[in-house]
């Protein structure tokens, strides 16, 4: 095996019963073009978004409270190919990945997105060569760590949330507008109106527009769910 990539899964602490699987992973359609006898990750990688599909589910089912639609939320935006790319570099996958010299030439080795391939692929090659239980242990050091990161900042914002909520329900983004300002210059109140796609518009009051905006935001979560309850939904 190339001493690079031992190197690699050295620091991983990752042992394979068959090396084969984890040179696969690690090696970019490219360099097969160059190498007709070797296989790239794309297999794998086939392999390993399913199981990290299924871990990722499984978090937000087990360790979270998360509603399904909050859910589905969070995932596209913590766990899209952007955040995948981030997380395989942070291991650095892109300095050990197979390229042919074309594919380095052309910038593929700081391309974020075969390095989210490069990652998904590793992940696919864990569970097949050692099973679910381990591949669910190197999803968790490998991705779950940084999501459990962000999900205690971002999550709690109720623009952040209602942001994912209205792009996840109805494909649109919140409008902000200051509606009015009372008070005296040293105490204002201001109320601040969130609208989205003409069909949801409610809102807060606060000392400032971002405080008025931000209680307008989880006013929506509020009465948004409300309504979903008494409904049913």
């Amino acid at each position: 095996m190339d001493e690079n990539i031992q190197a690699f899964l050295d620091r991983l602490e990752l042992e394979f019963n068959d090396p084969e699987l984890a040179i696969q992973a690690l090696t970019h359609v490219s360099y097969v073009n160059e190498h007709p006898e070797a296989v790239c990750y794309e297999r794998l990688e086939f392999l390993g978004d399913a199981v990290l599909e299924l871990v990722i589910r499984d978090f937000f089912f087990t360790e979270t409270d998360l509603s399904e639609g909050d859910a589905v939320a969070a995932k596209s935006i913590l766990v899209n190919n952007k955040a995948l790319g981030e997380f395989g570099r942070l291991i650095g996958i892109h300095k050990v990945m197979r390229f042919s010299n074309g594919g380095n030439r052309n910038g593929g080795r700081e391309n974020p997105y075969i390095a989210a391939c490069a990652l998904e692929a590793l992940i696919g090659a864990i569970y097949k060569d050692q099973g679910i239980g381990i591949a669910r242990m190197y999803v968790d050091y490998l991705v779950l760590r940084h999501i459990r990161d962000k999900l205690e900042g971002e999550l709690r914002d109720p623009k952040t949330r209602l942001m994912h909520e209205a792009q996840a329900r109805w494909n649109a983004q919140p409008v902000y507008s200051v509606v009015d300002k009372q008070g005296q210059a040293h105490t204002p109140v201001y109320t601040v109106e969130v609208a989205i796609k003409n069909r949801i518009r409610v809102c807060g009051t606060g000392p400032s527009v971002k405080e008025a905006s931000m209680n307008a935001a989880a006013n929506v979560l509020a009465q948004y769910f409300d309504i979903e309850k008494r409904k049913g939904v």
